[in-house]
């Protein structure tokens, strides 16, 4: 992972990027965050495009043509969660899942994700983990899915750092992840 951080205390001026995640935070006086701003104008909608092209349903991201929807955004999070269809896989061994997850006891949809890429990857040695996958061992181990299970795998590499989902079919578990499951897991309880 690339990034970069300035803080300028004297200027109030405050930078951050990272490359990985295409994230640029930018604080400060109008010309430094305009002069930023043109200077990764280019790169990030390059990136973004060739995002938009996998995804095909992203709208432009900078440049003004940007079109935002009167409607709340989570009435369309429902839209995306009901049409999620999955299938189960073949080939995951559920007696030594169920044995796993019970050991490790996750208490949390991060904490399940990163379990179950975990035991797919390091134990199972299955490559290119897909959607179904984590599907599959959500209902082997008698669990209720996420309502939006792309968004779940998102969201805990975007918040914990557990896993890699740039690829949605080659999810991978990252060296936080692995330490998290091998030695955060089970939680300790505090009295």
């Amino acid at each position: 992972m690339v990034s970069l951080f300035i803080i300028n205390k004297k200027t109030m001026t405050k930078l951050k990027i990272d490359l990985q995640n295409g994230i640029i935070d930018i604080e400060g006086e109008e010309s430094f965050v305009t002069q930023i701003y043109n200077d990764f104008k280019e790169k990030i909608n390059a990136r973004y495009e060739s995002l938009s092209l996998e995804n095909k349903q992203l709208p432009p991201l900078i440049g003004g043509q940007e079109k935002k929807s009167s409607k709340p955004r989570s009435n369309s999070l429902k839209k995306t969660a009901r049409s999620e269809n999955f299938m189960t896989t073949e080939g995951i061994d559920a007696t030594g899942l169920k044995k796993f997850f019970s050991e490790k006891r996750p208490k949390t949809k991060y904490e399940n994700n990163a379990v179950f890429v975990y035991f797919l990857q390091k134990e199972q040695k299955i490559t290119k983990i897909t959607l179904n996958h984590i599907y599959t061992c959500y209902k082997l181990v008698n669990i209720k899915v996420p309502k939006a299970l792309k968004q779940s795998l998102i969201d805990t590499a975007f918040h914990k750092k557990y896993l890699l989902t740039t690829d949605l079919n080659n999810i991978t578990v990252t060296i936080v992840g692995e330490n998290f499951v091998e030695h955060d897991l089970p939680a300790i309880k505090t009295k």
